[in-house]
């Protein structure tokens, strides 16, 4: 699970609007992202205070291991983008590539080169 403090009014669950300020448990590790990335709340620990949501997604501020995060990660990549959005949107994110590469092996580099997080939409 992922703890997030909500910052911004709008932001719903569950059908219901959450409060800003409120912390609010997340199953979801795409969701969590997204919510940090459009600056609509930060990662909290199970004490509500703030922390680094790569610590937070890495298994260390939540249940599984880290090569879970990875594959959750890589796989939301390879369902939200075809392989010629994926480019374009990695090339806007500064990740190094070659022209010819496969979408797996651009996903490795998306990963390797820590732009996961602002392609997860």
């Amino acid at each position: 699970m992922y703890k997030i403090i909500i910052q911004v009014e709008g932001v719903t669950k569950d059908g219901a609007d959450v409060a800003v300020g409120e912390v609010i448990t997340l199953g979801d590790h795409k969701s969590f992202l997204a919510l940090i990335n459009e600056g609509k709340g930060y990662a909290v620990n199970e004490a509500g205070d703030p922390v680094d949501p790569v610590l937070a997604s890495s298994g260390a501020e939540a249940p599984g291991t880290a090569e879970d995060d990875v594959e959750l990660t890589k796989k939301a990549l390879d369902d939200q983008y075809k392989l010629e959005e994926l480019k374009a949107e990695a090339k806007l994110a500064e990740v190094d590539f070659p022209y010819d590469v496969k979408k797996g092996v651009l996903i490795d580099m998306i990963m390797a080169q820590g732009k996961a997080a602002a392609l997860l939409k």
